[in-house]
């Protein structure tokens, strides 16, 4: 773990998982490998870091700012936001290519 990442609460990072650059891993996640979290930077209104991981119970969980919360959540959070704005597409095909990554869709 480097740069200005943090793992919080009952979060587990372990095996050959990296976590780095703003990236959080909070809440319940379980971060064995690489294959379990993805990020994106510089998106949004303020060019947040938007995190995706698994949680321990294999859902998958996104941190952006200060949201936190599942895919549908999110999706959610984004139309109420940004609805019809340049922001409203970035973060939906951010959670498009989530849910592509974590076998969703």
């Amino acid at each position: 773990m480097y740069g200005d990442a943090r793992v919080s609460g009952d979060a587990q990072v372990y095996g050959n998982a990296q976590v780095y650059g703003d990236a959080e891993v909070c809440g319940d996640a379980r971060v064995s490998n690489n294959n379990e979290h993805c990020g994106f930077d510089c998106f949004g209104s303020v060019n947040r870091h938007t995190h995706a991981y698994k949680t321990q119970s294999g859902k998958v969980e996104i941190t952006c700012g200060c949201f936190r919360g599942s895919i549908e959540e999110f999706d959610r959070q984004v139309k109420k936001t940004h609805q019809g704005n340049k922001f409203e597409r970035q973060y939906m095909a951010i959670a498009e290519v989530i849910k592509i990554k974590f076998g969703l869709k």
